[in-house]
């Protein structure tokens, strides 16, 4: 936990989370224009389909799921990339510590900030669109309980795999060696993914499969990349 926390004061931490409340809002954003669209601007075939909490809430979190997946891809190539390729490599690398240690710790940083930042503004986006539907007479349904086990399930299925998409990601920085390939590597994978999720194909189901998938590949990445940052030159 110590590392973990050195690896959050090392950052400067206000910018990121600035942008993750500028994200928040975005999520909310898209959910209050589409709990408060008038009915006149949908189609009939629509109103069934689209009028409806599952729905919303799918919709959020594939916002919320493409922009934490970026932050996290810009965090993570500074974090793991920047710090083991760059110009502090020596120093990194002169550290009392194991790199294999050092690098589990900074991918448990970068897990449990974005897991956590996903999660939670994931929620608040589509509770405070709850509220705010609730008190101005937004969505005609009644958010029930199957709607609020939906919203934790997809909550925690984007949280995870965000997390898992950004070291997948910091690998084809390290074959690259750029920054840059770690965020057009996560544009990459996370954009067809949002897109089928979005477009209802499978629902909730399509971001589960997903992140199962992600997870698998989440592990043998880590355990590749901890291989090789150990066998590692230092010059």
């Amino acid at each position: 936990m110590k590392l973990i926390r050195l690896e959050w004061e090392k950052i400067n931490p206000a910018p990121y989370l600035g942008t993750a409340l500028g994200l928040l809002a975005l999520s909310m954003l898209i959910a209050l224009l589409f709990c408060f669209l008038p009915e006149s601007e949908w189609g009939p075939a629509q109103m069934s389909l689209s009028r409806n909490w599952h729905f919303l809430i799918l919709l959020v979190s594939c916002v919320t799921l493409f922009s934490y997946t970026m932050l996290g891809a810009v965090l993570s190539s500074r974090v793991i990339l920047t710090e083991f390729l760059g110009k502090n490599k020596l120093l990194v690398f002169s550290w009392p510590i194991s790199r294999k240690r050092l690098f589990a710790a900074k991918t448990a940083f970068l897990f449990l900030f974005t897991i956590a930042g996903t999660f939670i503004s994931n929620l608040l986006a589509v509770l405070t669109t709850l509220l705010l539907s609730n008190l101005f007479h937004g969505f005609p349904g009644a958010f029930t309980a199957d709607d609020l086990g939906y919203l934790l399930l997809v909550s925690f299925s984007i949280a995870l795999l965000a997390s898992c998409i950004c070291l997948a990601a910091v690998r084809f920085g390290f074959w690259k060696k750029s920054p840059t390939a770690v965020i057009v590597s996560a544009l990459i994978l996370i954009a067809p993914m949002t897109n089928m999720a979005s477009a209802n194909l499978y629902g909730g189901l399509s971001l589960i499969v997903f992140t199962l998938i992600m997870a698998v590949v989440f592990l043998f990445v880590y355990g590749n990349l901890s291989k090789k940052i150990v066998s590692m030159e230092a010059l």
